[in-house]
């Protein structure tokens, strides 16, 4: 009859294996075959490569939060089933008018909204939506771009609308084109 049974680290060969061990009578134990070998921090590493991405950003159109050449963490599980994209989530996905282009921007409308862009300043379902964010001010933009994203459609747009090619050249995004949310810039 098994009395306890539990877990113990132990050192082989100057590597860290846990073991389990099963106690059958009091004072007697047997050892089970290890049942994986890992040395410190890599568990932490593979989660690391399985749920997130070091990328690069290229160019200025998310200036100032990401500057040209800035590296970013993209967590590539930030928008498995329930999660969704929030407003002003800063996002990686796949140029709809370039595949195998990667692009980062930032979510301003979000499914089943009507979204547009006045000279300059968002408005969300008729209301204006302040943008701290941006680069510069709004009033250098003219004209006006509206959107009606479907479900699970978003707009995107760069936080330097002078230099970022965005929602206004290729509409609103499918979900399914998303690779992850950014999570931190690193430099």
């Amino acid at each position: 009859m098994v009395k306890a049974i539990a877990s113990e680290k132990m050192e082989v060969k100057g590597r860290s294996v846990w073991s389990r061990v099963v106690s059958l009578e009091p004072g007697k134990s047997i050892t089970n075959i290890p049942r994986f070998e890992c040395r410190p921090g890599m568990i932490g590493r593979i989660l690391d490569i399985l749920t997130a991405k070091l990328v690069r950003v290229n160019g200025p159109s998310m200036e100032p939060t990401f500057p040209d050449g800035s590296w970013v963490v993209v967590n590539r599980r930030a928008f498995n089933w329930p999660r969704k994209p929030e407003r002003f989530d800063v996002v990686r996905f796949e140029d709809p008018s370039q595949p195998g282009r990667w692009l980062v921007k930032r979510v301003v409308g979000l499914p089943d909204e009507e979204v547009a862009l006045r000279d300059g300043r968002l408005e969300v379902n008729g209301g204006a939506v302040p943008e701290p964010h941006i680069a510069g001010s709004a009033d250098g933009f003219s004209g006006t771009h509206e959107w009606w994203p479907c479900t699970n459609e978003y707009v995107l747009l760069g936080d330097n609308r002078d230099a970022s090619t965005d929602s206004r050249k290729f509409g609103a995004v499918p979900i399914g084109s998303f690779r992850g949310r950014v999570v931190r810039r690193i430099r």
